[in-house]
């Protein structure tokens, strides 16, 4: 399930079958880049919805126009 804005929602989780504590959306980071994305702090990521972007001040710009936009 997807929510807008940061959120907490339960969620199934297919590893550990139990419920987790999904926050998001909201600026995450890989060995590939930020992006924008859910994630569990039990569990690690979750979703990843964007792109990579370059740095962190682009992925947050891109996390606040996206939630002006809705």
């Amino acid at each position: 399930m997807i929510v807008k804005g940061n959120k907490m929602i339960d969620l199934q989780c297919p590893e550990h079958g139990s419920k987790c504590k999904v926050k998001g959306p909201q600026v995450c980071r890989s060995a590939a880049g930020f992006y924008i994305g859910y994630y569990c702090p039990d569990c690690g990521p979750y979703d990843r919805v964007s792109t990579y972007f370059p740095t962190e001040e682009v992925a947050e710009r891109a996390l606040q126009i996206c939630e002006e936009i809705i």
